[in-house]
Order: structure tokens, then C-alpha cells, then sequence
């Protein structure tokens, strides 16, 4: 953790290093625990370390208001968790006079927007087929391929090993194949060559989404969503922090906006829409890492 990390609160990062400033973001909390840090006595960027502790005492209390608890409290400490398994990003245990625990925040932190509250992988088949084996068996792997014409060096996979890949998160290490090609494409130098290729894939990549929804998007297995979101939603709440007024918003669905209960409709060509409560909730399908080519994903919010 750098003492400058503290920067990217107050700032906006481009989409491209949204993920890794956000990693920042969140580690720079585990800060919090130390009240001696040097960091919130540094001339230069103390002030900025003392709004975010401010702003996290202010979350805190809103919290402890909110489930009815005492406003004192002597501490907290913030312990990161974050992963896939977890969905969630840290946990604050908040203690009071007695150094006994008062409460348990289970905290995701979002910067200077609404939530997209879960993100759920399509080889779990809340639609059956998935996407992916839609995309093989109806020719969109083709599709994608096109544009490069004789500039594809690996050829296309079997159908069970494209489907055995497909699901893996793409990185810069990911090993030479078939996915890691358009990768590369997308990398190239030749910024021109790279950006008329990818446009068209990006419109294969749409018209594919809106294909699949179009066909399959109706029968979305609304009593599996239920489930997941029982399991790894409970009892977890959203700060959303404004670097303009370095505070956070505290965000909590109720019981209802977590049971959707019907299909409503299709949005945008790529959004399943079910009815939840009074609300209703969007489940955006998209291909995470290089659109097209590995990891198709739902990420889901209320409105």
C-alpha cells in the first residue's frame, strides 16, 4: 500500500484501469486499522487519508442507526475478503466500550455510482442452453472468427474443449490457443488494423447476445436466481462513496428487491428484465475480458 493510493478516492479512473484502481481503493482501507499510521499525519496527503476515515465513521453510524444499535462505539477493524467465493469486498466488525462486537458489516465498496449488486456466470445455466453453447452450435464462433480471415493462426476448437475454456478468466498469461489469439489481435500495434477487426466483432458480439436472448432470454430459471441470492446476498450492504463530498451513500435491498418473481421482458438486446417487489431487476449479459471470447457473464442490478 502506497501513501498516494489515497488519490484514487478523489478521482475517476478510465474504464480500462477501473478494476485495479478499485483493488487499491479497497486495500487502502485496511489502513483504517492502524490509527497511528504516519499516513494520516503527512502533509501533503493527510487530509485526503482523514476524509476517508471520516467519511467511514459517518458509514458506520448510519449503519448502527439503520439496525437500531447504540451510536457509540470505541473501534472497528476492516478485514478485506473479496474473491469470487465471497461476494463481498471487506467486512468492518464494529466494538463497542467493552471491546465486545456490537455488529458485522459485510461491505461493498462503489465508487460514485449504483451498484451492480452480483455477477453470475453463465456456465451455471440459469438459461439452458447457455450462451456459450449457444454461440458454438449456431455458428457465432464462426462469425467472430471472419473478420480476421488468414490472419487466424489457431483454428477453431472441438466443441467440448471450447466449451471447457471458454469459462476461464483471459489474461495476459493466459497459455497460446484459439481464445488467447484475439488477445493478441487486440494488442497489435498497428492500432488501425486492431481497431477495424475488433468493431467488427464487437457487432457479432451484439447481434449474438440479442440472438440468444431473443430465442431463450424468456425462460430464464427464475427459482435458481432466488436461491443464489439468498445464499450470497443476505444481510450485505453498499457504500457508495462521492469524492466530490467524501461521504458515502448507504445502500441496502430489502427481502422483496432480492425475490424476483417474473419474467418481464427483454431490454437493450441484452438485458433480461424480471419483476422484484415494487422494483425490478436487470441482469445485463455480457462476455467479460475480450467481448467474444471468453467468460460470458450476467451482471445484475435493482432499479
Amino acid at each position: 500500500m502506497s501513501i498516494q493510493h489515497i488519490t484514487h478516492f478523489f478521482q475517476k479512473s478510465t474504464r480500462a484501469a477501473n478494476d485495479a484502481t478499485n483493488r487499491m481503493r479497497e486495500a487502502a482501507f485496511l489502513s483504517l486499522n492502524d490509527l497511528k499510521s504516519p499516513f494520516f499525519t503527512d502533509p501533503t496527503y493527510g487530509p485526503q487519508w482523514r476524509s476517508l476515515q471520516a467519511g467511514t465513521n459517518n458509514m458506520i453510524s448510519q449503519v448502527l442507526e439503520r439496525r437500531k444499535l447504540p451510536a457509540d462505539y470505541s473501534h472497528y477493524a476492516v478485514m478485506k475478503k473479496g474473491g469470487l467465493k465471497e461476494h463481498l469486498d471487506m467486512v468492518i466488525f464494529v466494538y463497542d466500550n467493552m471491546d465486545s462486537l456490537r455488529t458485522r458489516i459485510d461491505f461493498e465498496f462503489k465508487f460514485n455510482s449504483m451498484p451492480q449488486f452480483a455477477q453470475l456466470f453463465d456456465k451455471d445455466a440459469y438459461i439452458k442452453p447457455t450462451l456459450a453453447e449457444f454461440w458454438y452450435d449456431n455458428g457465432w464462433v464462426d462469425k467472430m472468427c471472419s473478420p480476421y480471415g488468414n490472419h487466424i493462426t489457431y483454428e477453431k476448437p472441438s466443441r467440448e474443449e471450447y466449451l471447457h475454456t471458454v469459462h476461464r478468466m483471459m489474461t495476459k498469461k493466459f497459455p497460446p490457443s484459439f481464445f488467447k489469439q484475439f488477445y493478441e489481435f487486440d494488442h497489435r500495434e498497428d492500432t488501425m488494423f486492431c481497431e477495424n477487426l475488433k468493431s467488427q466483432r464487437v457487432k457479432h458480439v451484439h447481434d449474438g447476445v440479442a440472438a440468444y436472448l431473443e430465442t431463450h432470454g424468456s425462460s430464464f430459471d427464475i427459482e435458481k436466481l432466488r436461491q443464489k441470492l439468498v445464499e450470497d446476498q443476505k444481510d450485505k450492504l453498499y457504500g457508495i462513496w462521492n469524492p466530490d463530498t467524501a461521504s458515502f451513500k448507504v445502500l441496502e435491498y430489502t427481502k422483496e428487491q432480492m425475490t424476483p418473481t417474473e419474467f418481464l421482458r427483454i431490454e437493450n438486446r441484452n438485458t433480461v428484465v424480471l419483476k422484484a417487489g415494487t422494483s425490478e431487476m436487470h441482469l445485463l449479459l455480457r462476455w467479460k475480458n475480450t467481448l467474444g471470447i471468453a467468460t460470458p457473464a450476467w451482471q445484475i442490478s435493482i432499479r
